[in-house]
């Protein structure tokens, strides 16, 4: 299971995205502030960071390069409009939260889909050299 972290002290917006993305598979984290998120990458591995652009502290955007130099393999996307030039992906209307989960589910049903297809218990790649 890919886990995943939000940060926003908006209940609205946790409450929109959290069930959808728990549904496509994914093990949620919730912070409130972007300085928590940062602190948790220090303990944790997440695939995929999501930071709510309103201010509260450290901005999103400094948040952004902050874990990108932490941890290069974690995916940041900013909801909202980010103050300054990023790496992360930004998704700038926060407020329209139907257009916001069609978006994410998108994007992390894509990645669940492609972390989950290289092998496993189903696999039919096999090393012929070592079967009966």
């Amino acid at each position: 299971m890919s886990h995943l972290l939000i940060s926003s002290h908006n209940p609205l917006l946790i409450k929109s995205i959290y069930g959808m993305l728990r549904d496509i598979g994914y093990s949620i984290d919730i912070t409130d502030h972007p300085a928590d998120a940062v602190r948790k990458l220090f303990n944790n591995k997440y695939d995929a960071v999501i930071l709510d652009s309103r201010d509260v502290g450290l901005t999103a955007s400094d948040a952004s390069e902050i874990i990108g130099s932490i941890s290069p393999d974690t995916r940041v996307v900013i909801l909202g409009e980010a103050q300054d030039k990023t790496t992360a992906t930004t998704f700038p209307n926060s407020d329209q939260i139907d257009e916001l989960k069609t978006y994410l589910s998108e994007v992390f049903d894509h990645n669940n889909r492609n972390h989950h297809n290289k092998g496993g218990l189903y696999d039919t790649k096999r090393d012929y050299s070592k079967s009966l």
